[in-house]
């Protein structure tokens, strides 16, 4: 769900014809994916973070599996797979990164996972550094700075200086730095393969992992297993699984086709303004300090996306 394709875009971009679908579809992708935060911190009250990862997870695996099937054949699934890596990534890409995120937003409540999420693209910029050797410019390093202020008074305002942190900020940024890296070596490992086929199978050894992990803590005794049966939870469970990782993804890839990486990507900087609203409408709060965090995190992530392509004009010109 987060907007790191700017920064790890390398060469050129293929762009298809305009069409008048593509910004439609990229605000929708965005409002799906903002909405991911208050729907998880409502669900949250009936479910164990455990339990809704796993059922969230397994939703996603199901509902790609037959989109996948549909479209390029069930023989997608098994050919040419490098399982070793896949499994890795699996693991740590997928089961690890949702459940980092249930208690992520448990911990640190939607707000603040909203507003830290949006900085996603400058921990793209710096692990695009360690795995590619792209060393960040002076602007970026600006950016990174600027982010890592926006952050911390993000978290220092989410506190409320009372000694109430209950260290859901850090899982946010564990959560960003799982998904990062997921974007980063899915491409790395599935070379050649959709991206449709590439998120379905890393989601579906995701779902095998935490089936097999989540049974293995129910042996040992974990507990209180929560759930909520009902059909608005379960469907609330269904839209925060597939939604916005099928639904969402698809419609984020066709605006890119469209518009480029570089136009949709600004459209990404929304995801958190998205959430913040959404959870406000929804009875949430937010603090001052949180809104300048907020502001100065959205600003680093325009001048990581946008600053370069105007220093390159500007030595062009």
């Amino acid at each position: 769900m987060a907007n790191v394709g700017a920064v790890l875009e390398r060469g050129g971009e293929t762009v298809r014809p305009p069409s008048r679908l593509a910004i439609p579809a990229a605000l929708l992708s965005v409002t799906i994916w903002g909405s991911y935060y208050p729907i998880i911190e409502y669900l949250l009250a009936s479910w164990d973070a455990v339990t809704l990862s796993w059922a969230r997870n397994v939703m996603a695996a199901m509902a790609l599996g037959v989109l996948l099937v549909m479209t390029e054949g069930a023989r997608s699934l098994i050919r040419d797979v490098p399982w070793r890596p896949v499994w890795l990534i699996g693991v740590v890409g997928v089961a690890a990164n949702i459940l980092l995120s249930s208690y992520a937003v448990q911990f640190a409540g939607a707000v603040p996972a909203a507003l830290i999420t949006g900085g996603t693209p400058v921990l793209a910029a710096l692990m695009a550094w360690f795995f590619y050797g792209q060393r960040p410019r002076w602007l970026a390093w600006f950016a990174i700075v600027l982010a890592l202020a926006g952050v911390t008074i993000v978290t220092l305002g989410g506190s409320g200086w009372d000694g109430s942190f209950m260290g859901g900020e850090f899982m946010v940024l564990a959560a960003a730095l799982t998904w990062v890296w997921y974007m980063i070596m899915i491409q790395k490992a599935l070379p050649g393969f959709s991206q449709l086929r590439a998120t379905t199978i890393t989601m579906i050894t995701g779902a095998f992992a935490s089936t097999g992990g989540y049974g293995a803590v129910l042996v040992l005794g974990y507990g209180p297993v929560a759930y909520d049966t009902g059909a608005s939870s379960l469907g609330l469970v269904f839209f925060s699984a597939a939604g916005s990782v099928a639904l969402g993804t698809v419609l984020w890839n066709f605006a890119v086709s469209r518009l480029g990486v570089t136009v949709t990507s600004l459209f990404g900087n929304l995801v958190p303004v998205v959430a913040v609203a959404l959870s406000l409408a929804w009875g949430g709060t937010i603090g001052g300090l949180q809104v300048v965090g907020g502001v100065l995190v959205l600003i680093a992530v325009i001048i990581m996306q946008v600053g370069p392509r105007l220093a390159a004009r500007t030595r062009r010109g």
